[in-house]
């Protein structure tokens, strides 16, 4: 072999076919390759099956591995490594995070009484995460004397957190560690009392409430509300006012608040309203009376207010805002003088603030016409400035302050660039696909400016489409390596989000599944026969509920895509939704089906990723997932990647990478998360064509 024969790729792994059948009333399924679920993982030969994975897909990687270099450094460039976000001023105090160059973490900082009062470290987790492979933060809260820090950390990837405590005033921790818990958590007003929730150990369901003393052994933890109903999350919070806390639960279908007083934690939760299956509702308090968002007889939701003594009967509940069919009311913020609302019209955010006669003070509405406005950070009742967000695709992300009253707003935060950025160089497209049952589908297009359909362009189009969350169009420094590329990026906001309301949701999930797939297929079609694509140089990317949109896509049209990027994918829906032990399977019953039921079975058979694998040729595949993944099973991607190499017809490379250290968000760490970021676009412009 002379020197310039690149070296043979190794043999792709075959896992070993062992004969196993899910057996249900409705039928039986062979599945060869059950064997991989190891819910230890720790077995031997599972194990060494992952580890042959890594080493084929870092064979494959070579060929693109100086473009992932070189992508890296570009978005590298795109971070303003030494940074800070706008600090937040709470009960005199101001609240902020730094990021330092080099360092994986952000840190938590705090200035006393005011913007020039000591700075003091409250978290630091790049020190907290020395000597563990894996460490991230996912919750804190500080006490509302300024005084005590509790804070939830995960050392496995799999959200399962330890909280644990810090005396501000002496920089000193306190012994007392609160294992299994979901890092949710609120402090009373006493400054002693905690209450946070723990999880399941098995099933890893947020479902009871504790309440645990500073400085007490955690052995004397009371409980103070289990919920029992396996459909259903728990979490905890303060309400705005800082009177009451909040403990919501909430499922696919409904919703329930109970609140007790913060000043007085040992007392019994009332229930706000009692839950009522396809009622949602969420709460916040201010002066003498809870204000109400909910779909109660108003689809897209509506505003309502009930006085504290009238909680407990949703009868009692006053509507203050009509609801209006096609405008979704996403979220408000409450202040004494006005309150403020997050709406969506025509798939796009909007901001409407008004005073409590409802009479409208201030609309904001996307300035590109194409970008994302959002409620921010809002802790004080008494303020008459509005913080909020805007970011579109060729608008780096602001945090922006509006004074209500006087109408001047400005921006407090400006993402930067360090390499440099110039919106002009970019433009973004606002299209409507047709559907095939009539329906039109929201399509976000960024390209270079001046780009014309000609036909000839690379295309990646992203989709999700589950659990009513909406992929809103905002900045992403990673996209801009492909548009400079020439290769043009799509959101396909396809139904199963809430892009256009309440019933783009509903047409997405159970036995509506099949639209999100079509509707992927058709937004795709209708840009490549609009001419931003050539036919062969499409790509599709999903993540999680997107990965099985990836998957059942696959299945359905694979000749439409050269490639696929499945990161963390939900593939094997029919087995996990079967097995009520694993984790999210009760609570999303309502999402994709109980197959407990033969009609929910049989129509979940008809579109489950790995049951639907066929004798075909498929794309070109990267799929990625990590092994402590506690909300899509490791084992999901690794037996769909061993039973698609089994059935294609194609000579197409399928790669898995499995991160060995991490859980469903990926590995911790801004840097690392940064260079997958690079692995997975590398993949995708060299499927495309698009050399170094």
């Amino acid at each position: 072999m002379n020197s310039l024969t690149p070296p043979a790729l190794p043999v792709e792994p075959r896992a070993e076919r062992r004969p196993h059948r899910h057996h249900s009333p409705f039928g039986e399924r062979d599945d060869p390759y059950h064997w991989l679920r190891d819910d230890t993982r720790s077995a031997p030969d599972v194990l060494a099956h992952l580890q042959a994975e890594n080493a084929h897909f870092s064979a494959h990687r070579l060929a693109f591995q100086g473009l992932e270099d070189t992508l890296y450094a570009e978005m590298l460039g795109r971070v303003e490594e030494d940074d800070s976000s706008p600090p937040v001023c709470w009960h005199g105090d101001w609240y902020y995070s730094v990021t330092r160059k080099g360092l994986a973490h952000a840190i938590e900082m705090r200035r006393r009484g005011s913007l020039q009062g000591t700075e003091e470290v409250l978290l630091d987790a790049n020190q907290r995460g020395i000597g563990h492979a894996y460490y991230e933060i996912g919750n804190w809260s500080v006490s509302g004397d300024g005084r005590w820090l509790a804070w939830a950390e995960d050392l496995s990837g799999r959200r399962q957190f330890v909280i644990r405590f810090r005396d501000l005033l002496r920089n000193e921790d306190l012994p007392e560690q609160i294992p299994g818990c979901s890092g949710s958590m609120a402090w009373a007003r006493d400054g002693r009392t905690l209450l946070y929730v723990q999880n399941d150990p098995d099933t890893l369901r947020s479902h009871r409430v504790m309440r645990h003393v500073r400085g007490a052994h955690v052995r004397n933890d009371r409980l103070v509300y289990e919920e029992r109903d396996p459909a259903f999350y728990t979490d905890v919070h303060l309400s705005t006012s800082e009177r009451f806390l909040v403990i919501g639960l909430s499922s696919t279908v409904a919703d329930e608040i109970r609140v007790l007083p913060a000043r007085n934690p040992r007392t019994r939760p009332k229930v706000l309203a009692p839950r009522h299956r396809d009622i949602h509702y969420e709460a916040d308090h201010i002066g003498q009376a809870w204000i109400i968002r909910t779909d109660w007889r108003a689809p897209d939701g509506r505003l309502m207010m009930v006085p504290e003594w009238g909680i407990g009967a949703r009868h009692r509940w006053q509507t203050l805002l009509p609801g209006q069919r096609g405008r979704m009311l996403e979220s408000f913020e409450l202040f004494r003088e006005h309150l403020a609302l997050e709406e969506r019209e025509h798939g796009l955010t909007r901001l409407r603030v008004l005073d409590w006669n409802m009479q409208p003070l201030r609309v904001l509405t996307p300035p590109d016409g194409a970008g994302t406005l959002a409620l921010d950070s809002n802790p004080d009742q008494d303020s008459t400035v509005l913080r909020y967000s805007y970011s579109s695709p060729i608008t780096p992300d602001q945090v922006r302050e509006l004074d209500v009253a006087g109408g001047a707003d400005r921006v407090i935060k400006q993402q930067q660039l360090p390499s440099g950025f110039d919106t002009a160089r970019y433009a973004v497209h606002r299209l409507w696909a047709p559907a095939r049952d009539g329906a039109r589908i929201p399509v976000t297009l960024l390209t270079l400016a001046g780009a014309q359909p000609d036909g000839q362009s690379g295309l990646l189009v992203y989709g999700y489409g589950a659990y009513g969350h909406t992929i809103d169009p905002e900045f992403r420094i990673s996209a801009l390596s492909l548009v400079d590329r020439g290769v043009h990026f799509a959101i396909l906001h396809v139904r199963g989000g809430e892009d256009l309301g309440k019933r783009w949701y509903d047409e997405g999930r159970m036995m509506s599944k099949a639209n999100s797939f079509h509707d992927f297929i058709d937004a795709t079609e209708y840009l490549v026969q609009g001419g931003w694509a050539h036919p062969q140089r499409v790509c599709a990317e999903g993540g999680s509920a997107g990965g099985l949109l990836m998957g059942a896509v696959a299945n359905l049209r694979p000749d439409l895509y050269c490639g696929m990027l499945l990161q963390v994918p939900f593939l094997d829906c029919l087995s996990t939704m079967e097995d009520a032990t694993l984790p999210l399977t009760t609570n999303e019953y309502d999402e994709w089906g109980n197959p407990a039921k033969p009609h929910h079975y049989h129509a979940m058979a008809r579109w489950s990723p790995y049951d639907n694998l066929c004798a075909q040729a498929y794309p070109r595949m990267l799929v990625t997932s990590g092994l402590h993944d506690s909300q899509v099973q490791y084992w999901e991607p690794v037996k769909w990647v061993a039973r698609l190499r089994d059935l294609k017809t194609d000579t197409h490379p399928v790669l898995l990478q499995m991160a060995m250290e991490a859980g469903h968000g990926g590995p911790s760490g801004r840097y690392a998360r940064l260079r997958e970021l690079a692995t997975d676009y590398a993949f995708v412009l060299h499927v495309l064509g698009v050399a170094a």
